[in-house]
């Protein structure tokens, strides 16, 4: 499949021929640009209570990355979808829990990603928020995400292969 050629989030998680290349290892602290580089964003900041970790993968002969960011404490966690567009990456779905609000919902481009505006944490030109709703529905659930299966939670949302737990870098 080309580049130019229509490609959707669903296209992408359910190919079943992903690759995952490296699934990272979880750190602390800001996110380094070298490690989800977004050129609208010099780096993504969160103080040292934040954990994060990037998965690369390749699927339908493209490149992304899946930056998973968790904040037990507070109770927030997301995982954030990217491709690689030129020699910049778009972030095309970010599936998130916030005890803040609303339980499991997402961000997505909805149509072809191809015309996403690569570099920013959200093109708000073409991003749909799922399920409906905001900030005025609580969240109702509890959060139970923790490093040791946010991995597990993300390869379920974008359909990628885990290592078993052992093998995994915590």
């Amino acid at each position: 499949m080309s580049s130019t050629a229509t490609l959707t989030v669903r296209d992408i998680i359910e190919d079943p021929a992903k690759q995952v290349v490296d699934y990272g290892a979880w750190q602390t602290g800001p996110v380094p640009a070298s490690k989800f580089p977004l050129r609208k964003q010099k780096r993504l900041k969160y103080s040292h209570t934040w954990s994060w970790r990037v998965i690369k993968f390749e699927s339908v002969q493209r490149q992304f990355l899946v930056l998973l960011v968790l904040n037990a404490e507070i109770g927030a966690f997301s995982a954030r979808l990217a491709i690689k567009m030129g020699d910049d990456w778009a972030i095309i779905c970010t599936h998130e829990l916030h005890l803040s609000h609303k339980n499991w919902h997402c961000h997505f481009v909805s149509g072809d990603v191809n015309r996403t505006n690569p570099g920013y944490l959200r093109d708000k030109e073409n991003t749909v928020y799922f399920p409906s709703g905001g900030k005025e529905i609580p969240c109702t659930i509890e959060f139970n995400v923790t490093l040791t299966n946010a991995m597990q939670i993300a390869a379920r949302r974008y359909r990628f292969e885990v290592p078993d737990q052992a093998e995994m870098d915590l």
